[in-house]
């Protein structure tokens, strides 16, 4: 990390977008003093709060005074130490002894999925993870301690998980933490009146209310943007649950590297692709196991409910309870992948495991031991002997047809991984369960058995975990500046760029402030992908060539020579800092960024973009608006469409989210100025000084009605939805740091 290496390889979210949307956001925040709203970057434009990552998560202020590389290594690398010093501190608060916690914490840093978090680049779910400890701490302060800081620290950190911002890991994490303040609650109360019980785990809802109020500067723009996602109609259970964790994934909770990985092409299951680990550890899961036979029943119980309940969760359809959870849980039909509970399944088990190792100091582990040994043992013999590499083969058999992929080829190629995995698993458990037989019987002293026992659990998961650790350079690579590049970034604002599929990674032009057509965000806007025929067909870009003079298209990058009709080569071929060798074209004539066009129509929806693609429209005569545009307009005597506008419009400022743009001459009849950017609720338009109506042209663009005579426009994106969110959220942490500060000064006050 410290020689400049990005924590990134080729299938995280990170290499191909994230490094980019990071980089760009943090050097618009230093040029302008200010946060960028509006990204024209990419997709044609999209809202910045709705939805840009960790923006207004503290780890973004790093990007401001350090590197991006080094800035986005050390959000990964802080949090895995977060997550693992406070459940630490959990299991202190909770009585745990101190070797108990702190096995169960390493237990938790280096399980499975969260240590593999860093291989698809998923740095919301870890930060949620490292939060969801926090969260628990403050329950415990607040209502069991009746200390009103732990209030503030659970408003603190729902407000920080909410901004991570993970919607469906945060949901995940808020209602296994309402489980566990219904524990400390009526579950084990320790001594607490009803009324105090009562009140605190009021005070925790406050809590709770007020993180949401932190989150306001980001969730309420989302809520806002959720109608115009790409999601709004997706409500099928089959898309909800799909990437659930199927049973055969199961074994990998105890055995190391069973199911393979996509990147290396050893993945042999049912999903589509497989990037991060699910292993518990198996002498955690054992450790796991003498924990819940110990005597802290009532915690046990609420812990193993949680545990369950998430992995059943996990498993989406594979139990019939995913069905219900689906029809009853507030967005869940929003969602996907259900297989990320898993990280409370590994909280569950860490936690249950330091609860083991206190059996193990009390000495009462011996026939746990014996048994360790055995199963150890056992499982170490049928890796060798092939036992589990046979299943692996055996399923890809049965079902490579049905899924029309070569899943014979991937489970032979993971034999070696399903073996030595499944060994070392098996070695581990032997070798912890053999060092707790010898503490058992006085033959290691204390701390040489603590020592070890934590070496051994964190060695164990580290084996499992280290390979997906995946390290790149993008300012070398990804993002390298090569020739293309720079002559790309010394032509003027506004243009775009259309690169065709497999030029540059994700979103590579966008962290050198070059506007791309295509692109990769998770939250783009549905109209968009609609013109250009959805997710897949924006992939090739080259199949919507003739939106390209609608879209602005001034230059394009193919990965072959070619003959482009109005086009001409201009650079090539240039090699990438991928080592893939390019093409740049630009068009014979620059098309224009905005454009004065004399009509509009309303058309049939479903009829938009074909007409679009149509030959025979012209771009410059007329424009197509939805039925649901707030304009009433004069019926069109087709086919006595109006003649190209004498008018032009040129664009005189131009910047993220702010644009002037000069018509002259001025249109000598009402007409329409299309922009080729994305429309979306938050744009407001001048004309001449006066407040203009903005509608969305032509599938997706900005329109603005222009009167006779009309000379200038000004846009700018003004999210009111952001300002508004902002002042509750600056209001929430004021009310929160009060609700932290106020007792104690309360306290000094007294003592005083």
């Amino acid at each position: 990390m410290w020689t400049g290496q990005y924590l990134a390889g080729p299938w995280s979210d990170q290499f191909s977008t994230g490094w980019a949307i990071r980089h760009w956001g943090a050097e618009q925040w230093r040029a302008t003093g200010h946060l960028p709203l509006w990204n024209p970057e990419m997709l044609g434009g999209v809202p910045v709060a709705a939805g840009f990552g960790d923006l207004f998560y503290p780890t973004a202020w790093l990007r401001l005074v350090l590197p991006t590389t080094i800035s986005i290594d050390l959000a990964f690398v802080g949090h895995y130490l977060l997550a693992g010093l406070c459940l630490y501190l959990l299991l202190r608060l909770l009585g745990t002894s101190w070797l108990g916690s702190v096995v169960g914490a390493t237990a938790y840093q280096l399980s499975g999925v969260v240590i593999s978090y860093v291989s698809p680049g998923h740095d919301g779910q870890l930060f949620v993870a490292a939060l969801f400890p926090v969260m628990l701490i403050g329950l415990v302060l607040g209502i069991r301690r009746r200390q009103l800081e732990g209030h503030a620290l659970l408003g603190l950190a729902v407000g920080l998980a909410l901004l991570s911002p993970h919607y469906q890991v945060t949901q995940y994490a808020l209602i296994a933490a309402g489980l566990f303040a219904l524990y400390l609650t009526v579950g084990e109360p320790e001594g607490l009146t009803p009324a105090q019980r009562w009140r605190g785990l009021g005070l925790a809802l406050a809590g709770v209310l007020l993180g949401f109020g932190v989150s306001q500067i980001q969730l309420l723009p989302f809520l806002h943007y959720m109608p115009f996602s790409p999601r709004a109609g997706v409500t099928g259970f089959a898309w909800s649950q799909s990437y659930a964790m199927p049973w055969i994934h199961v074994p990998e909770l105890f055995l190391s590297g069973f199911m393979g990985s996509t990147p290396d092409g050893t993945y042999w299951g049912p999903n589509d692709l497989k990037l991060q680990s699910a292993y518990l550890g198996l002498p955690v899961a054992a450790l796991a196991m003498l924990g819940a036979a110990g005597p802290r029943r009532r915690l046990v119980t609420w812990m193993l409910g949680i545990g369950a309940l998430f992995l059943l969760v996990a498993l989406g359809s594979g139990t019939p309870f995913y069905r219900f959870w689906w029809a009853v849980v507030p967005y869940v039909n929003k969602t996907r992948a259900p297989e990320i509970a898993l990280y409370l399944v590994a909280f569950v088990t860490s936690v249950l495991a330091a609860f083991g190792v206190e059996g193990l100091e009390r000495r009462e582990g011996s026939r746990w031991a014996i048994a360790g040994l055995i199963t150890g043992g056992l499982c170490a013999l049928l890796a060798l002997v092939g036992t589990f590499g046979t299943i692996a083969v055996s399923y890809a058999q049965a079902r490579q047809e049905d899924m029309g992929a070569e899943l014979v080829r991937a489970a032979t190629a993971a034999q070696p991984a399903i073996l030595w995995g499944a060994f070392a698993s098996g070695v581990a458990l032997m070798v912890v369960a053999g060092i707790a037989l010898l503490f058992q019987r006085g033959r290691l002293t204390a701390p040489v058995f603590a020592v070890a026992l934590v070496l051994l659990v964190g060695a164990d998961l580290w084996r499992a975990g280290r390979g997906f650790w995946h390290w790149s350079r993008p300012e070398s690579q990804q993002t390298a500046v090569d020739e293309l590049i720079r002559r790309l970034t010394l032509a003027p604002l506004p243009l775009r760029v259309c690169a065709y599929a497999g030029v540059y990674p994700g979103d590579a032009l966008m962290a050198h402030s070059i506007p791309e057509v295509g692109g990769y965000h998770g939250n783009e806007l549905q109209a968009y992908d609609d013109l250009l025929g959805g997710e897949s067909e924006r992939q090739d870009l080259r199949r919507t060539s003739r939106l390209w003079k609608l879209l602005a298209v001034r230059y394009v990058i193919t990965p072959d020579t070619v003959r482009i009709p109005g086009f001409h080569e201009v650079l090539g071929p240039v090699r990438t800092g991928m080592g893939k060798q390019v093409d740049l074209y630009e068009a014979d004539s620059a098309p224009p960024y905005a454009r004065v066009v004399p009509a509009a129509v309303k058309a049939d929806p479903s009829q938009i973009v074909p007409t679009l693609l149509d030959p025979g429209t012209d771009y410059d005569r007329l424009i197509l608006l939805t039925p649901d545009q707030p304009l009433a307009l004069a019926p069109l005597p087709f086919p006595e469409i109006p003649r190209p506008s004498a008018s032009h419009a040129t664009v005189t400022q131009w910047a993220p989210g702010r644009m002037s743009i000069r018509l002259s001459p001025a249109p000598t009849s009402p007409s329409y100025l299309l922009v080729s950017e994305n429309w979306y609720k938050d744009w407001r338009a001048t004309v001449d000084g006066d407040t203009a109506a903005v509608l969305r042209g032509d599938q997706s663009l900005i329109t603005v009605p222009v009167g006779t005579g009309a000379r200038t426009v000004e846009l700018a994106f003004e999210p009111q939805d952001y300002r508004t969110g902002k002042r509750v959220t600056l209001g929430s942490l004021i009310v929160l740091v009060g609700m932290g500060a106020a007792p104690r000064a309360l306290r000094r006050w007294r003592r005083g």
